[in-house]
């Protein structure tokens, strides 16, 4: 979600967007935001950049580790309404509480490199989890690595009707879409519009969110017209408001989303119940129904991993 700050803005292939007027940049490192002038003077524009320079930092700002009882889940932005309904199943089941914390996959990642007390991490894609379990083997850490769902794209338009490629070409309004340095939805989008042919049309009206989530507020709040965002989203906030088209799988590589322990299964018993909660016959229904592709079954051990 957006803190009401501006829109980021950030170069990349597709370019540079305008900023709103009668605002005040804001560069730290991985953001540059625009804050309206109004709401700062010198002591709060501070503190706003103090803030934000921990953030972009990676460095964790919540209580030093969960209870031994409960669990603490660092999940991408994307996931979080079939998370919701994950969290609860998965809490009645085993009577396990779960702390959940959202955000762009690049930067929860940062997170757990800086120490950040999670027990297990839901990404938007392989390479991350891939990373992580690279490191955790040299250490002898054992985890376990698998594919929990496959992201569907989508351009949603709340106002218009029927966005597609060609209606990307008539449009003269603000295109929204994540960080591709961060998200995998982001990535996905501009290796979407590479594709098409479209991405030097759209390049000077784009408008980059750090995740996902910021990406669907810009576009259901108005600052942009259309926003790449995942199905799970749309179908959460109601078909019937404004109008979408299905991104083809083939325009952009797979959204593989994957799912690892942070913290050993044989060190916190509540770890090993969620990843195996994560394949079951109730998890796969809900994650299925939310939007996402269901990837083939797995057979779990310790030390698994799956590409």
């Amino acid at each position: 979600m957006s803190d009401g700050t501006g829109i980021p803005r950030k170069r990349s292939v597709l370019g540079l967007c305008a900023y709103p007027k009668n605002t005040i940049p804001v560069r730290l490192p991985g953001l540059n935001l625009r804050v309206p002038e109004k709401h700062l003077n010198k002591q709060r524009l501070s503190l706003l950049a103090i803030v934000l320079l921990i953030a972009a930092s990676g460095v964790y700002l919540f209580n030093p580790a969960p209870p031994q009882n409960s669990l603490r889940v660092a999940v991408a932005a994307n996931f979080r309404p079939a998370f919701e309904q994950l969290r609860v199943a998965f809490t009645r089941r085993h009577q396990v509480p779960i702390e959940s914390v959202y955000g762009s996959t690049g930067m929860l990642y940062a997170q757990i490199q800086n120490g950040a007390p999670y027990d297990v991490f839901l990404a938007a894609d392989t390479t991350r989890p891939r990373l992580i379990q690279s490191a955790r083997k040299k250490s002898h850490h054992d985890t376990r690595r698998f594919t929990y769902a496959l992201g569907k794209l989508v351009l949603w338009a709340p106002k218009a009707n029927s966005p597609n490629p060609q209606w990307l070409e008539q449009q003269t309004g603000k295109i929204a879409m994540a960080n591709p340095e961060l998200a995998p939805y982001g990535a996905a989008a501009q290796q979407c519009l590479v594709n098409l042919k479209l991405h030097q049309t759209v390049e000077n009206r784009t408008v980059l969110g750090t995740s996902v989530s910021q990406v669907f507020h810009f576009t259901s709040s108005g600052a942009a017209q259309a926003g790449f965002v995942a199905l799970s989203q749309v179908q959460e906030y109601g078909a019937d408001k404004g109008t979408q088209w299905i991104v083809p799988a083939s325009c952009y590589d797979a959204i593989e989303q994957q799912v690892i322990n942070i913290v050993s299964e044989k060190s916190k018993p509540e770890v090993a119940q969620f990843m195996s909660f994560m394949v079951s016959s109730q998890a796969q229904r809900i994650i299925s129904a939310s939007g996402y592709g269901l990837p083939q079954p797995l057979a779990l051990s310790s030390n698994q991993s799956h590409d």
